[in-house]
């Protein structure tokens, strides 16, 4: 037999209760959310909502005014959103702008729009007062720091790429400073003070050449660091003198007979021995250069100018192969080549040895000059001609110090000398025509001019040029170097009879092993040991440059059993 349902399972009993709280239900007009039975009646108080509102008979209702929501749906077309009841706003409650106001209520004022805001290019409506231009404050501070860090930096990244490349450049040409025994000589003589003298060599080194390699021009710059200063002496190569180990011979041997004992490393040595030997000349340093690297640095500079004398006529000009060939300058300034201006510069028939020394002085300069214009930190074809053509001694550092020295130095700040026929005379000797020393009193006082400080007047000078000039500073120490008791205090009285000043005299700890008097130079002053050499009567052989002297000594007499002092 059944059972009976539950009460609150009875459809009957759902459909006779109302649905909600009660006070709900007293509300009039509050449709239920019950749906109408068919055929069943509502009840007073109620009504209910057709279960299918678009079936109903008759047109379908207006859609209503303040329905916001009954769009088509752009996503779904053909579809309408669902329809969301409004809510009815009370009479303080606020409503949205863009709807109609409810019944019995005013639009509320509306704030007046502002005025489009318009650049002041913009064009304005006729009465409208124009916008004031904004005024940017730029900090100007924090850019123009950046912009100079910036710079540096880029400055920073240049100045190495040029430094590490010139000095890259600079070792290439470099080679390591040699005594005529091959030992390395060490520490450096450019210090910013002082004299460095340098021999510049011009070699005649030919293809294929089984004779040797010897000098054909021979120039020493004697560079002043204390005064920014340098002088210039063309030497002869024809001079006839003594070359140490080979006697008597003339000058441009020494590169030959140097080169033969030590094959590319010999010569220099023993030309700087010989100079010294026999000039009194103390050579630091060397460079050489050949004839194509000549030409290749003339022709890299652009050519030289050169205001020539006179005309330049020879019809015996030695070439390259043994040969001979007929050679013409015109006199006037003159614009050479690399050819040219060796030719220029070699030529000895048209005048003269000695007239030869002057015209390469005039070739020198004019490279000097043009080389200055053109700046060799800069100019690559510069220095890939110098890369093949130069050898030197210098170190890269010693050799961009005396470079700025170089540039800064005023072209009336270069003395030029010259050993000439007022010290020279021409003589046969085996056969040969050489130039031999014809006044040695002569050559000592050019000597001592060319180490001298320039003075006020400058130009041009040779052995006629006797001024003396003022002395340089210099410590002075004698020594007794025999048991001849007294030696040194004579010595010293008379250098000082001749504005010597001597700082100290003792007795050599070696004494008795000097045959001759030796003069030693510890700090550069060779003026000073050449002008006590002169005095003394001391070749100048016997001058020597040293180092580790006594503190304080820049130039040291020992006296030799030779030494006769003058009454």
């Amino acid at each position: 037999m059944g059972s009976a349902r539950p009460p609150q399972d009875d459809p009957q009993r759902r459909r006779e209760e109302p649905s909600g709280r009660a006070e709900d239900r007293a509300k009039p007009g509050l449709n239920n959310a019950r749906n109408q039975t068919p055929g069943e009646a509502a009840p007073p108080g109620r009504s209910y909502q057709p279960l299918n509102p678009g079936r109903q008979s008759g047109p379908p209702p207006p859609p209503r005014p303040d329905n916001l929501f009954n769009e088509p749906n752009p996503a779904r077309p053909g579809r309408r959103q669902r329809s969301r009841p409004v809510q009815k706003l009370s009479q303080n409650e606020p409503y949205s702008p863009g709807l109609p106001p409810p019944p019995g209520r005013s639009a509320p004022p509306q704030r007046p729009r502002p005025a489009p805001v318009r650049r002041p290019d913009e064009a304005r409506l006729p009465g409208e007062r124009p916008l004031p231009r904004r005024k940017v404050q730029v900090q100007l501070g924090p850019i123009f720091g950046y912009a100079f860090l910036i710079t540096l930096v880029v400055a920073g990244l240049v100045g190495l790429f040029v430094a590490t490349r010139l000095f890259n450049f600079l070792g290439g040409i470099s080679v390591e400073r040699q005594d005529t025994s091959g030992n390395v000589v060490a520490g450096s003589n450019v210090t910013g003070h002082g004299r460095v003298n340098i021999a510049l060599l011009g070699l005649d080194r030919r293809p294929n050449d089984s004779e040797g390699t010897r000098s054909d021009s021979m120039l020493i710059i004697s560079v002043d660091q204390d005064n920014k200063t340098a002088n210039l002496m063309s030497i002869p190569r024809d001079l006839w003198l003594k070359v140490p180990g080979h006697g008597q011979n003339r000058i441009n041997t020494a590169y030959f007979f140097g080169d033969q004992e030590r094959p590319g490393k010999g010569g220099p040595p023993l030309v700087k021995q010989t100079i010294a030997e026999n000039l009194g000349i103390q050579i630091d340093y060397f460079a050489e250069i050949d004839f194509g690297g000549f030409r290749a640095v003339v022709d890299a500079l652009g050519g030289i100018t050169i205001d020539v004398k006179k005309p330049l006529v020879d019809n015996e000009y030695p070439t390259e192969d043994y040969g001979i060939k007929r050679i013409y300058i015109p006199a006037g300034i003159q614009k050479m080549d690399g050819q040219v201006a060796l030719e220029y510069a070699r030529s000895r028939h048209a005048d003269s040895d000695l007239g030869r020394n002057q015209r390469q002085q005039e070739v020198l300069l004019a490279v000097r000059e043009q080389g200055i214009g053109l700046g060799l930190l800069t100019n690559n074809g510069l220095q890939t001609a110098l890369q093949g053509a130069i050898k030197t001694d210098l170190t890269p550092g010693d050799m961009l110090a005396l470079g700025q020295i170089a540039v800064g130095m005023k072209r009336e700040s270069i003395r030029q000398f010259s050993i000439d026929a007022n010290i020279t005379r021409q003589a046969l000797i085996n056969g040969n025509d050489v130039l031999v020393i014809d006044k040695a009193e002569s050559l000592q006082t050019l000597v001592r001019n060319f180490l001298a400080p320039a003075p006020a007047a400058t130009g041009p000078t040779n052995s006629t040029n006797n001024t003396a000039p003022a002395r340089e500073e210099a410590k002075i120490s004698v020594l007794n170097g025999t048991f001849q008791e007294g030696r040194a205090a004579r010595t010293q009285k008379f250098l000082e009879s001749k504005g010597y000043p001597v700082a100290s005299i003792d007795q050599a700890s070696d004494a008795g092993k000097y045959p001759n008097t030796i003069i030693n130079i510890y700090t550069g002053k060779q003026r000073t040991a050449a002008e006590i050499a002169g005095l003394l009567g001391v070749s100048a052989d016997r001058i020597k440059a040293k180092t580790g002297g006594p503190t304080g000594i820049d130039v040291e007499v020992i006296c030799g059993d030779d030494l006769k002092l003058p009454e």
